[in-house]
This record gives C-alpha cells, sequence and structure tokens, in this order.
C-alpha cells in the first residue's frame, strides 16, 4: 500500500471473523495458501525499511473484497475448488489421448520410412551407361 492510502482499522469482531475464516478454509496465518513459503519467513517484514507489518494489514491488502464478511464464503470457496477439480479431470483424459495418438503417428512414420528404405535397397541396381566397358 502506498504511504498516502492506509486501509481503515479492523474492530475486534472482524479480526475473530478473519481467524475463523482462515480455519476454515484451510489458509496458514497470513490468509494465503498453506502450501505458501516467505523468503525470511514471513511476510510481514519489509527489508526496504526494516519495519514489520500488522498480520491483519497484510491479509486486508491481499483481500480487499473481504471475503470473510460475506455470507456464504465458505459456500462460495467450496464451489470453486469442486469446479476447478472438476474442469481437470476432463482435460486429463484428453491429454492422454493426444499423446497416445501422438505416439502412434511416430510409431507408423518410422515403419513407413523403414519399409521405403527397404524398397530401395532390394531393387536391382543398373549401372549407367557411360560407367559400363566397352
Amino acid at each position: 500500500m502506498r504511504a498516502g492510502l492506509k486501509a481503515p482499522e479492523m474492530t475486534e469482531d472482524e479480526k475473530k471473523a478473519v481467524d475463523a475464516w482462515i480455519q476454515d478454509n484451510g489458509l496458514n496465518q497470513y490468509g494465503d495458501d498453506a502450501t505458501r513459503m516467505y523468503t525470511g519467513g514471513t511476510p510481514l517484514f519489509d527489508e526496504n525499511t526494516g519495519m514489520n507489518r500488522d498480520r491483519y494489514e497484510y491479509i486486508l491488502s491481499h483481500h480487499h473484497d473481504r471475503p470473510w464478511q460475506t455470507e456464504g464464503a465458505e459456500k462460495a470457496t467450496l464451489f470453486a475448488m469442486e469446479t476447478k477439480a472438476q474442469d481437470s479431470q476432463g482435460q486429463g483424459s484428453v491429454a492422454g489421448v493426444f499423446a497416445m495418438l501422438g505416439m502412434l503417428t511416430v510409431a507408423l512414420a518410422g515403419v513407413a520410412v523403414r519399409k521405403m528404405h527397404q524398397g530401395r535397397r532390394e531393387r536391382f541396381r543398373y549401372n549407367p551407361i557411360h560407367s559400363r566397358e566397352q
């Protein structure tokens, strides 16, 4: 955030709602994915200024829409996760089919090239006229 703009302070009730939202959605203590790793171990420390940042200020800066305040935020998150899982399932099988078709095409091309070269070798070779002895 810029120095001139400051987010409104969170009330204690909102902080409790943030903590509950983090717990319900399986996020880390900073409101990010649980598997997220940070350089220096924490996103709250600014290396440029040497200052620490408030945890709730960090969370608010990354979640401007305040998803912990919306009713049904958990349902929306679950729906999004379910939709993402369904979308990715179909793509895997299509990719597998294309991979198999690609391998089959390469194999057939290899067989065709081999047969073509064998056919050339088995032909009777004539000596050119200018190379024959007279």
